[in-house]
């Protein structure tokens, strides 16, 4: 089981299925990011987070035998295993190239034209994110702002 604060805190506790009352924590990790969604793999191993800053984050559940707790819950994110994936302008959303426009605006600088055909946007906050097959290996996520889609 893990809590998880939207300021990015997250709190691994193990449950005793027999004793659903007893829980054991084993680890607590410091994202510095705030949380908006979270969505579990379904073989329990790993989690998404869709994050405020517009990255969606995949973090390996560390095991409670990795955690060493005799000081601290606290364990260092250098010692998980974690993922970061940032959404890009989908074709569709980009700005359409015309040639036309570009000679009457003067475009000839070639670089500059290069660099507004490739325009990103600022990430977007990730509003949700869910996995979309037994993999793990695709997911699904819903962003706000002007480029939602």
């Amino acid at each position: 089981m893990v809590i998880a604060t939207r300021t990015g805190s997250l709190f691994f506790l193990e449950i005793d299925p027999q004793k659903p009352q007893n829980l054991q924590p084993f680890c607590l990790l410091e994202l510095g990011v705030q949380i908006n969604d979270l969505c579990w793999h379904e073989n329990s191993k790993k989690i998404l987070f869709a994050c405020e800053d517009g990255r969606i984050l995949e973090l390996k559940i560390p095991s409670q035998d990795q955690c060493d707790t005799t000081e601290t819950y606290l364990k260092d994110l250098s010692d998980v295993r974690m993922r970061s994936y940032t959404i890009k302008m989908m074709e569709s959303q980009k700005p359409k190239h015309d040639e036309m426009e570009d000679l009457l605006l003067g475009w000839k600088d070639h670089k500059a034209l290069k660099e507004k055909q490739d325009e990103e946007w600022e990430p977007a906050p990730i509003l949700s994110c869910s996995y979309v097959d037994a993999e793990g290996s695709q997911f699904i996520c819903s962003v706000d702002g002007k480029f939602q889609g």
